[in-house]
């Protein structure tokens, strides 16, 4: 499964156009992620992606480890400032899959195996979220992943106790829809995506009628071990089962060339038992920095999840002959991610 097929969106060239001046507004206060752009600007996630691709490709914004910059010379770019209407009965959220710089498997605990991970967004592929208050809880998926055997309903049985879970804490009882567009199976936190869309959905409507919650990081991990980095938004160091997180302020400008989904996908149940199987803890030297995981690619589930699946090393091979700056599987797989970079010295 390419990229390219997972959004064939038509979008005009005038909504275009108008998005592109408010997001350039946007990044003159200060840098912001593509998931704090779509929380901001009433416009339709696509129109936002297919913006930002455009300024990339122009050079007018730069993609800092998932934090999106005006470069250097427009930063007197004048705009006209519009205000949306704040009022809403539904509450929306969006949340971009993530992407492993690097991930070490340090430790082993009584259910989970310790990590030392770096990772950031990978915004080409997002999950969104719709909440409407409502007497009774509902949920629908609808499948934007391009994957021919994505088993929506087994999803949906899955994910929906955690969701419930979520309303609980939020006291947030109504309806809600979510478009799934990260894939599961690959390593992109396609199980996360969506719920922590649902988590911002549901925050928005307790904050704005002044609802006390407590949603701490031991909770979060409970969810998903990738919760708490997901929530954050930006590059980061995970450490532990996922509750130690730590925001990354190196610069870095990425530029994703190719990602790939290998057919299979991986469980990241069989990968971790296949890698307790056959290979050893090497808890020595995780990269501490994202120019140390640039250099030099790590992923400890690397072996044992092609061990599993044969396609996830051909899909490597076919990425590496783009002879890309830094290839790598992220996550327990299957999705294999090629990209060019540029460290700047502090």
């Amino acid at each position: 499964m390419e990229l390219k097929d997972l959004y064939q969106k038509k979008v005009d060239k005038k909504s275009l156009a108008d998005c592109g001046l408010f997001i350039i507004n946007e990044l003159i206060e200060a840098p912001q992620t593509f998931f704090e752009l779509c929380g901001k600007l009433a416009f339709p996630t696509e129109i936002i992606r297919a913006s930002l691709n455009i300024f990339l490709k122009n050079g007018i914004i730069e993609n800092w480890l998932g934090r999106y910059s005006v470069v250097d010379g427009v930063g007197d770019f004048v705009v006209p400032t519009v205000n949306h209407s704040a009022g809403r009965k539904k509450y929306k959220s969006v949340v971009p899959a993530k992407c492993n710089l690097s991930l070490a498997v340090v430790g082993k605990g009584e259910k989970l195996h310790e990590l030392d991970m770096l990772f950031c967004p990978f915004d080409l592929v997002w999950d969104e979220a719709e909440f409407t208050p409502d007497d009774e809880n509902s949920l629908v998926i609808e499948d934007a992943t391009g994957q021919s055997d994505f088993d929506v309903a087994r999803f949906q049985s899955e994910i929906k106790p955690k969701i419930d879970k979520l309303s609980r804490k939020f006291k947030a009882t109504g309806s809600v829809k979510i478009r799934k567009g990260v894939p599961v199976g690959a390593g992109l936190g396609g199980s996360t995506a969506c719920l922590v869309a649902v988590y911002y959905a549901f925050k928005q409507y307790a904050d704005e009628n002044n609802i006390k919650y407590d949603v701490p990081t031991k909770y979060l991990v409970s969810l998903s071990s990738d919760f708490p980095a997901m929530v954050l938004g930006r590059a980061c160091h995970v450490q532990g089962i996922g509750e130690k997180v730590t925001p990354i302020e190196e610069n870095a400008k990425i530029v994703f060339i190719g990602f790939k989904v290998a057919d299979g996908g991986s469980d990241t149940t069989s990968v971790y038992n296949k890698f307790d199987e056959k290979y050893k803890i090497l808890a020595s030297n995780p990269p501490v920095s994202v120019a140390q995981a640039l250099k030099n690619p790590r992923n400890d589930l690397f072996a044992p999840a092609c061990a599993l699946n044969k396609e996830i090393k051909k899909v490597y091979n076919e990425l590496k002959l783009l002879k890309p700056n830094f290839i790598i599987m992220t996550g327990s797989g299957s999705g294999i991610i090629a990209l060019d970079y540029k460290l700047v010295e502090e």
